[in-house]
């Protein structure tokens, strides 16, 4: 977190009239600065979370922002995988989700029954969406009264028309119902709850991961999450599924905008890590190409799990569903299994969202399709009478076998 980058892109009327509140939630940002930001500022408030294992971190990185324009209030959530600093944003490839943003709740009718509330209100302990449900949960995961506040907040507006699922991340060892509530048991359950996978994905597709850092793995960690991104409402009907995973080559990030010493702060995959696992990395591995995107020469800080089919009635790729997020690929971010499965142990805060087809189908358009889309085809062609939801993923299609991965040797950290 640069907070004077921060500052610096805040509208002038709240640095000189301080009437917006500030709540900057970090995980690592220079001393000095902060004292400097809070003391020019002092209605910036800065937290850093507790962690409980010093492997872990605060990697989610979002926004909450709420509007009052002209006496209308609004609010809005924006999922991002850059950091607020000003490389992040300038010099790597990067995504962001944003909710429209939401207005307050309609009230209550005060004529009509109790048992007939009006959609998306607060009834008691239940809320109006699950996307509200979920974000004010993962707020409350922090069991920060400053967080509890925002998540309380939260609940005046209508988040239902968001199209997206929240998956997160919470420092803990989480068993029993929590177990699942969070980090790869979490991705399962919302694939599960979520994906009806098409024929033509149950005869073939891939699950393609593609991330900037890569931790010290394991086999059993690695087969339990291909196994959690295998899940689905019919997830036994699904055959020759393969796993890749999209990363620059040497020659790549050598050619890149950043090169191959400073990629080397956020494209972290050690050498040893990759020569533990080769047989594992030389199976799976897919290098980085993004000519049709136009991010071939800004190196990927963006974080994406996607699982990709071969639509033949148009000979063109489609999306059973698409997650992105500030997961990598390590077991901090997604969690280990330990106790036999009955405990998932994470120690990273970590946030993401899913899209799906799903999302979008109604009683009118009862089937919709997702398809990659880029700078040559942004609108994938529609089919007869079936909505097309495109997705910008950050590579292209097809993916072509790694060569030369590149590593990071330790003189370069």
């Amino acid at each position: 977190m640069d907070l004077t980058y921060l500052m610096s892109h805040l509208h002038p009327h709240i640095l000189t009239k301080g009437k917006a509140p500030l709540i900057v939630v970090y995980g690592s940002t220079d001393a000095d600065v902060a004292k400097q930001v809070t003391k020019e500022y002092p209605w910036v408030r800065l937290i850093k979370p507790k962690l409980f294992d010093r492997y872990g971190s605060h990697h989610t990185k979002a926004m909450l922002l709420f509007f009052n324009t002209k006496g209308i209030k609004t609010a809005q959530i924006v999922v991002m995988t850059a950091n607020m600093v000003q490389d992040d944003w300038e010099q790597m490839t990067q995504a962001c989700y944003r909710t429209p943003r939401c207005s307050l709740k309609p009230k209550k009718n005060s004529t009509a029954s109790s048992s007939s509330p009006v959609s998306g209100s607060i009834q008691g302990v239940e809320f109006g969406s699950p996307f509200e449900r979920d974000m004010c949960n993962y707020l409350r995961g922090y069991d920060l009264p400053a967080l509890n506040e925002v998540a309380h907040r939260l609940r005046f507006y209508d988040w239902s028309p968001c199209k997206a699922i929240l998956v997160g991340s919470i420092p803990g060892r989480h068993k029993q119902q929590a177990r699942n509530s969070w980090g790869m048991l979490r991705l399962a359950q919302v694939l599960q709850d979520h994906v009806q996978l098409p024929e033509q994905c149950c005869k073939e597709s891939s699950i393609v991961i593609q991330c900037s850092s890569i931790a010290s793995l394991t086999q059993r960690f690695l087969d339990a999450l291909e196994q959690c991104l295998s899940s689905a409402n019919n997830s036994k009907d699904a055959h020759n599924i393969t796993m890749n995973l999209v990363y620059p080559s040497m020659d790549t990030v050598a050619q890149s905008v950043t090169g191959l010493s400073q990629s080397g702060g956020f494209l972290r995959l050690d050498e040893d890590v990759y020569e533990k696992q080769r047989p594992w990395f030389e199976k799976h591995m897919k290098e980085w190409t993004s000519h049709t995107v136009g991010r071939q020469q800004l190196m990927p800080h963006i974080k994406t799990f996607t699982r990709i089919y071969l639509d033949t009635n148009t000979n063109k790729y489609a999306l059973a569903w698409v997650f992105l997020t500030s997961h990598n690929l390590s077991r901090a971010a997604w969690g280990d299994l330990q106790l036999n499965g009955s405990q998932l142990y994470i120690k990273s805060y970590e946030l993401g969202v899913l899209l799906c087809p799903s999302l979008w189908e109604t009683q009118t358009d009862s089937y919709v399709e997702m398809m990659p889309s880029n700078l040559f085809d942004p609108s994938p062609c529609n089919l007869p009478g079936i909505p097309i939801v495109p997705v910008r993923l950050p590579y292209d299609l097809p993916l072509n076998n790694q060569t030369s991965p590149c590593f990071v040797r330790r003189p370069y950290y």
